[in-house]
């Protein structure tokens, strides 16, 4: 316990959204920030918004986002700091509070399979944020012991560069991540129930264009889960 306090004291934690410094066992988000945050519910509500939004193209078990992403929200900043500013412990975090909300909600899972990047940005971003976060969710999920298998990098494959999706239009997005994905290494996959990750739910176009190949191809259950979600 001491040597925690002296770590605080050589190298202050400071909250990740208002910036106050973290006492006792706090991570990452300060207990006030932690019971603001804007959270869904959804993992305890069935059809509810984000699942019918994506109803139209994919069939879709579950979709289940952590809390609600606005420009005017604070919260932004986690994902920004996850995704462009390479904290990775965050990502990690962020992914088992999602794992920890939605593992009574998703109790069969056999498999997560994030959102892969293409090859080309995963090399110029050093890591895939989606892959951080599954990590964090299968610990919560399944515990450490069993999480490093239960999470597959090699099942969903990006083969088209595609421009990001930030400002694009609506129809824009669908065509933009038309067949840009395939499935590789599914043996033993077929009629399992899916997980798929990702940082935030827009329009939903790259999740269900992930979701479609799982399920046209594999027979999969899939369900999804994001840390936010753009109404």
């Amino acid at each position: 316990m001491w040597l925690k306090c002296l770590a605080d004291l050589i190298f202050p934690r400071k909250c990740e959204i208002c910036g106050r410094l973290l006492t006792g066992d706090e991570r990452y988000i300060c207990e006030d920030c932690m019971e603001d945050m804007p959270l869904t519910y959804y993992w305890d509500w069935p059809e509810n918004p984000a699942e019918k939004k994506l109803w139209v193209r994919t069939h879709l078990h579950r979709v289940i986002p952590l809390f609600f992403y606005t420009r005017e929200s604070q919260y932004i900043t986690l994902i920004h700091k996850i995704k462009y500013r390479g904290n990775i412990r965050l990502g990690h975090y962020m992914g088992s509070l999602l794992g920890e909300k939605i593992k009574r909600a998703l109790p069969d899972v056999d498999y997560i399979v994030p959102v892969p990047l293409h090859p080309l940005r995963k090399w110029r971003r050093g890591y895939n944020q989606a892959e951080v976060i599954a990590r964090g969710v299968a610990e919560a999920m399944f515990g450490p012991s069993e999480a490093s298998d239960k999470v597959l990098t090699d099942v969903l494959k990006r083969t088209r560069y595609t421009r990001t999706q930030t400002k694009r239009k609506m129809d824009d997005k669908w065509s933009n991540v038309a067949n840009a994905f395939r499935v590789r290494n599914t043996d033993n996959l077929s009629g399992k129930h899916i997980l798929i990750i990702d940082d935030v739910l827009t329009t939903g176009a790259t999740l269900e264009a992930c979701a479609t190949i799982l399920v046209k191809e594999l027979g999969c259950r899939v369900s999804i889960a994001t840390l936010a979600y753009v109404e």
